[in-house]
């Protein structure tokens, strides 16, 4: 499975979004096949392909075409690192307020024995 990050020169609207980033996914089989589809002509500069004069030396000239050629995929459990984050979290606050109430303890001791 391969994919294309395209980078158009500059920032695009905003740095730290990459407006001018794209990840398009390919129907391509093997390295060449894919810069081949990648590179195709797409005069209108609306589709997947950058191999027009709008995006080679127009208003949308590329920096960079890098081809990833993706073997396998894996999912992340988002649901087992919130779980974690707010587990964790949770500690934080049992261990402050038994801080809290330590502290206030000790000086309840001092003032009545």
């Amino acid at each position: 499975m391969f994919y294309a990050h395209v980078q158009e020169m500059g920032e695009g609207c905003d740095y730290t979004i990459g407006c001018g980033h794209r990840l398009v996914k390919l129907k391509a089989t093997t390295r060449e096949e894919a810069e081949r589809e990648v590179m195709q002509d797409d005069s209108e500069g609306a589709g997947q392909y950058f191999g027009s004069h709008w995006y080679l030396f127009g208003e949308r000239t590329l920096r960079a075409v890098t081809l990833l050629d993706v073997r396998e995929t894996y999912g992340v459990d988002l649901e087992k690192h919130r779980a974690a984050y707010r587990d964790a979290q949770a500690l934080g606050e049992r261990v402050a307020k038994e801080a809290e109430e330590r502290a206030e303890f000790a000086r309840l001791k001092a003032k009545f024995g």
